[in-house]
């Protein structure tokens, strides 16, 4: 449907104020967002590994339509809150399914980050988002869910990847997250590690995960 208003402009009006309220409906009213320990509703159920990567890879194409149409829009106190709390909800959804051990060919990936419990450092998004001006309840509701999932995931500082608001390169638990899937996989590391970070040799699931966690 994104793809479609995208490039239908000439028939469709105002694609970029569509594509942003059809995704916060999605992802604050229609979908649920996860919680930890999940194993009796559909977040927990079992996945094949081309499904896995075909979830993650399509969520990473709705947050890339939805980064771009908030871009050009103004922007204003109430479409803020949309703007962090979506993102946020994306990227939740995103860790539930990378966190997923496939059925049949498990992703190195996803099995160094479940195993060696990596994830996301949330704090600039409980901080920001603690005053935010929202004008429907369902986005104080993502946002308390997305903040009870990484609560209770309750990750270690130094295994917080993708820390781009202290430094700019690729930090500590980064490397040491791609350097445990180099190590089953026997690629290079040492000096290499930071190219599968930047995307010029990655690993399909990694470049994904990576692009979620950078908006």
């Amino acid at each position: 449907m994104c793809t479609l208003t995208s490039v239908q402009t000439i028939h469709v009006k105002n694609p970029h104020f569509l594509k942003v309220a059809l995704l916060q409906h999605v992802f604050t009213k229609v979908i649920t967002v996860p919680t930890v320990g999940h194993a009796n509703c559909y977040w927990g159920a079992p996945m094949r590994y081309a499904l896995q990567l075909d979830v993650i890879l399509l969520l990473k194409r709705l947050l890339e339509h939805f980064v771009s149409s908030a871009f050009a829009i103004n922007t204003t106190r109430e479409f803020d809150a949309v703007k962090i709390v979506v993102a946020a909800v994306i990227t939740t959804i995103a860790d539930v399914f990378l966190r997923k051990i496939a059925t049949d060919i498990p992703s190195e990936v996803s099995t160094v980050w479940n195993q060696g419990r990596f994830g996301l450092k949330l704090s600039p998004f409980d901080a920001q988002s603690e005053t935010i001006m929202t004008t429907v309840p369902e986005l104080n509701i993502a946002r308390t869910r997305v903040l009870d999932y990484w609560h209770d995931l309750d990750i270690a500082e130094d295994k917080c990847v993708f820390n781009w608001n202290d430094n700019p390169r690729p930090d500590q638990a980064t490397m040491a997250w791609v350097a445990g899937v180099c190590g089953i996989m026997a690629f290079p590391q040492g000096n290499a590690l930071p190219t599968y970070v930047s995307g010029r040799f990655s690993f399909s699931t990694l470049c994904h995960s990576h692009s979620l966690g950078s908006y």
